[in-house]
């Protein structure tokens, strides 16, 4: 019986540490174009190109799953089973528009993140040297663009807490993902303020911006001291864990007013 509950136990603790993270980015009005012309194919103009990419407790490197560019005037180039080779990752599509195959790269940054430039091309495979290999596929080009990520993945609200501030509540919601972009560096804090509204705030990560996407917030721990004029100085940290789940943390405890009085503008100091 023990030994059936121990193997439970580590399946369990397989198929969570094993499960894969999702990310999205988009990349809107990408600048480039098709390079070659043909009665019926337009690829001048593309709205956007779509990325879905991830990666997973055994294989922590963000890789690139699918992509689409959306065009304005021809079907969308749908691609995925990329093979990430000599820096770029890479994929060969079959029967798209009016070609037999198509040879995709994209050029990325390691961890793709909001920001970051990507370039992306389209080669009709005239050549293989050997069958399907992306490596030794060659051909003409007929499109390529480059432009900047936009991370659109899904936020998740983890997390909420409860604290009065003038004698108002303020909600604090806690969202999962920490974020690397221009919107804001650092864990995601939406704030509810009766009376005075909402506002996004973002309380520095213990981690380089760069190892963003390898960490969740999983919830918040709020500390609230009275001070001996009455004043209630409230303190918050934040808990999180490794994208997979395998250990937690918490962050050091930090002085909320200053988030406040930033985000507001005003701050009920005694």
């Amino acid at each position: 019986m023990k030994a059936i509950i121990a193997f439970f136990i580590s399946l369990a603790f397989f198929s969570t540490t094993t499960q894969a993270e999702d990310y999205y980015f988009e990349v809107p009005h990408p600048s480039g174009g098709g390079s070659q012309s043909y009665p019926g194919l337009d690829l001048s103009n593309a709205k956007k190109i779509k990325i879905k990419a991830s990666n997973s407790y055994y294989d922590p490197m963000m890789k690139i799953d699918e992509l689409e560019i959306v065009f304005e005037n021809a079907s969308n180039f749908k691609a995925s089973n990329f093979k990430y080779t000599n820096g770029s990752f890479r994929a060969i599509v079959e029967d798209v528009w009016i070609y037999r195959k198509v040879f995709v790269e994209v050029m990325a940054p390691e961890p793709l993140a909001s920001n970051e430039d990507i370039y992306v091309s389209l080669n009709v495979v005239e050549f293989e040297g050997v069958l399907d290999d992306v490596n030794m596929s060659h051909g003409q080009p007929i499109y390529d663009a480059h432009g900047f990520l936009e991370d659109v993945t899904p936020d998740v609200l983890v997390d909420q807490e409860t604290i009065v501030l003038d004698g108002k509540n303020m909600t604090i919601q806690l969202f999962k993902r920490a974020k690397s972009g221009m919107e804001g560096e650092g864990f995601k804090l939406v704030t509810n303020w009766h009376g005075y509204g909402q506002r996004t705030v973002y309380l520095p990560a213990p981690f380089p911006t760069s190892e963003a996407h390898m960490f969740n917030a999983i919830g918040i721990e709020i500390e609230s001291n009275q001070m001996p004029d009455g004043f209630i100085d409230h303190l918050i940290a934040i808990k999180y864990e490794d994208a997979f789940g395998g250990y937690s943390q918490t962050t050091p405890m930090e002085p909320l007013a200053p988030l406040i009085d930033q985000a507001y503008g005003y701050y009920p100091w005694p």
